[in-house]
């Protein structure tokens, strides 16, 4: 690019002018993003919506809620703080149906126990809470939900939390989550295979797993 100013004669290049505009204009952006992510984290937390505290260090851990009462089963997952090692409040859950336009809000507490924070593993120890708040666009005759939550790390249980006319969304359903005698079980031991059970060297044992895959 020239310019001539009083008779002086400016070379711009080109390449220079398209980066000194890449640059501001990654600014300008990286600025509103950032903008944009501390309203949405600010909001988040007033209204106890914080999606970001039911991962944990190790993923996520979730929950199967399912409608009951109703003639086609409806259920969804249901994302679980429980991999936290401090306490959480969820005030509101949006819970999306498989396959529908219905969907719920949901309360969640969980209150880890002291142990918990001791173990380096992160493996859930603690009471978890969940409740319905509202629902929208739900099929008729629904009579409750049935809560399934992994309460222990190859098993779950189960509640059935009934609707009625005096408290419509039913009370609350409690779980005693305890993920620390994991590696104690009888069960789990058993399960356990390593290579040198199986009798082979590192080849065969590979050969092996490939002619299972297939």
């Amino acid at each position: 690019m020239t310019m001539t100013m009083k008779g002086v004669l400016w070379i711009v290049p080109i390449a220079r002018i398209k980066q000194i505009f890449t640059q501001e204009y990654n600014a300008v952006m990286k600025m509103g993003e950032m903008r944009r992510t501390m309203v949405t984290d600010l909001l988040e937390y007033h209204k106890g919506t914080d999606l970001k505290l039911v991962t944990g260090p190790l993923g996520t851990a979730s929950a199967r809620l399912t409608l009951t009462g109703v003639d086609v089963e409806l259920g969804a997952r249901v994302p679980l703080p429980i991999l936290q090692d401090h306490d959480v409040d969820l005030d509101e859950m949006d819970v999306q149906f498989d396959n529908s336009d219905a969907f719920l809000e949901v309360r969640l507490c969980w209150r880890p126990s002291i142990r918990m924070h001791e173990d380096k593993a992160f493996r859930p120890l603690g009471r978890l809470s969940l409740q319905v708040v509202a629902a929208k666009s739900l099929p008729g005759r629904v009579s409750g939900v049935l809560w399934e939550v992994p309460t222990a790390a190859f098993s779950s249980s189960s509640k059935k939390v009934v609707w009625n006319a005096a408290e419509y969304f039913g009370e609350a359903a409690h779980f005693d989550v305890d993920w620390s005698t994991a590696d104690s079980t009888d069960s789990v031991r058993k399960r356990r295979v390593t290579q040198g059970d199986l009798g082979m060297d590192n080849a065969a044992f590979q050969r092996q797993v490939l002619h299972q895959l297939r």
